[in-house]
């Protein structure tokens, strides 16, 4: 009998959990979530593949690039 197996199965993970402590503890896990909600907002997933998910790629990155050159001065 061939035993397969998920390749995709959270729980075979080989690389792991990156953080040393669980998520609401772990303060360099809190930054990276912090990053990630202000680059891409919080429910950015709800309108991937939809046609105004163009528009909204376009308009964070000009906010970005905005963000950033007001940073430079």
């Amino acid at each position: 009998m061939i035993k397969r197996t998920n390749e995709w199965d959270w729980q075979k993970c080989k690389k792991g959990w990156k953080y040393k402590k669980d998520a609401p503890e772990d303060l360099k896990w809190l930054k990276d979530r912090d990053n990630l909600f202000k680059e891409n907002g919080n429910g950015w997933w709800a309108i991937k593949g939809t046609a105004g998910y163009k528009d909204y790629l376009r308009t964070t990155k000009e906010r970005l690039d905005g963000e950033s050159k007001n940073s430079r001065k």
